[in-house]
């Protein structure tokens, strides 16, 4: 491995920065609007992994799909915790 040229180290810290406060941030703001969004939508952990099933299987991008997979996680932790949920 070579050492990191002097003048690309400005540029790679704003890559770190962007990705600890920018991305970080917009991912947790889009797993948040998708937990909601899953939690208006069905009512058991059940209806929850049946869901997940045909997200899964949908035409659309892996990010996505983490984002949906994460959120459910969330939900299903947030319901489980609540005791709205019975653990599996």
């Amino acid at each position: 491995m070579t050492d990191k040229p002097k003048k690309f180290e400005e540029i790679l810290q704003y890559a770190h920065n962007f990705n600890n406060k920018t991305l970080d941030r917009q991912w947790d703001e889009w797993k948040e609007a998708v937990t909601d969004e899953l939690e208006s939508h069905v009512e058991s952990e059940d209806e929850l992994n049946e869901l997940m099933g045909f997200i899964e299987k949908e035409n659309i991008s892996e990010i996505c799909k983490n984002i949906f997979e994460g959120a459910a996680e969330n939900l299903t932790n947030q319901k489980i915790e609540n005791e709205e949920w019975e653990s599996n």
